[in-house]
């Protein structure tokens, strides 16, 4: 996996599926944190960013995802449990087969972590901690075009 740590911090490659459902979107969480994030992983090295989505959603709900177009490239620079981070993150919008199979919230144990999965009505993305934060605005209307953003939290 791409991630290390410097002097100055941690870098993180972090690849991010944007599965939708009718007005929900998925997002899931360790269920030890009080934040969430789209579903992904980190890339390794070797891989495509496409091959990492599909594979982390291989891995964590075994259904096998299609990468429809990659909506973002952001460079993300944030503070975590004390450490600074400089994460490298794609999102795609993906095709999530058979959605309405899975129920509104349901848990996942993968890699040694306990992850919840929620199903989330656009609407309602603004009550709940999720970063990165611009998501909660820009998925209303997705861009037309890969966006590169830089973020700083």
């Amino acid at each position: 996996m791409i991630h290390f740590k410097t002097p100055e911090g941690i870098f993180n490659f972090r690849v991010a599926g944007i599965a939708f459902r009718g007005d929900e979107v998925l997002i899931h969480k360790d269920i030890n944190t009080k934040y969430w994030t789209f579903p992904g992983g980190r890339c390794d090295m070797g891989e495509s960013t496409a091959e990492t989505v599909v594979r982390e959603f291989e891995e964590e709900l075994g259904v096998e995802v299609k990468v429809k177009r990659l909506l973002y490239v952001v460079e993300n620079f944030f503070d975590h449990e004390g450490g600074a981070f400089h994460e490298l993150g794609y999102y795609y919008l993906i095709d999530f087969p058979d959605a309405d199979q899975f129920p509104t919230d349901f848990q996942v144990h993968a890699d040694g972590i306990d992850l919840m999965f929620r199903w989330v009505p656009l609407g309602k993305l603004k009550e709940l901690k999720l970063y990165p934060e611009f998501l909660q605005k820009t998925l209303f209307e997705l861009p037309e075009t890969v966006q590169h953003l830089v973020v700083k939290d």
